[in-house]
């Protein structure tokens, strides 16, 4: 017969929704393969914000299983490790076998090195949704939820000592 005219909308919403789950199949997969391939704690080196509550927090809480070496960005020779002031600024950063581990991608990596494999895949797996969680977090450090996350952490810690 004839050709049936579809809604631009619909057509665009369409298009978009098959390259988001493209993408979060690929980024899946790149990051399967990458932590897969590098779960070694030993050659690890967490760079973070020494001045951050909720990143020591994290820190303490991730050395609670696994002892990782780690350094405050504000100490660290950055230009040694090929890192810029305003990347550690943003988020954690993880150098493990010569590999750069930023923001999600390094929490994804530490998680699955302290043994939190399903949290760690599923953190993965969520590609641009767990960056964006991610960098919300980042942002919103002095917010009342990651303050109270915050406490969370210390007492564990506390409690742990």
């Amino acid at each position: 017969m004839g050709h049936v005219a579809r809604p631009r909308g619909l057509v665009v919403v369409s298009i978009l929704k098959r390259r988001s789950r493209a993408l979060l199949k690929s980024n899946a997969v790149i990051a399967k393969h990458t932590l897969r391939a590098n779960p070694d704690i030993s050659s690890a080196l967490v760079i973070y914000d020494g001045e951050c509550d909720f990143c020591k927090a994290s820190l303490g809480w991730l050395q609670l299983k696994n002892p990782v070496k780690a350094l405050p960005f504000q100490n660290a020779p950055l230009h040694e490790l090929g890192l810029s002031y305003e990347e550690c600024t943003k988020q954690v950063v993880v150098i493990s076998h010569d590999i750069k581990y930023l923001g999600a991608d390094a929490i994804a990596l530490l998680l699955k090195i302290r043994g939190n494999k399903v949290l760690s895949a599923t953190l993965s797996a969520a590609g641009p949704l767990g960056r964006f969680g991610y960098r919300w977090v980042a942002v919103h450090r002095n917010s009342l939820v990651i303050r109270l996350w915050t406490r969370v952490l210390q007492r564990k810690l506390s409690n742990a000592s």
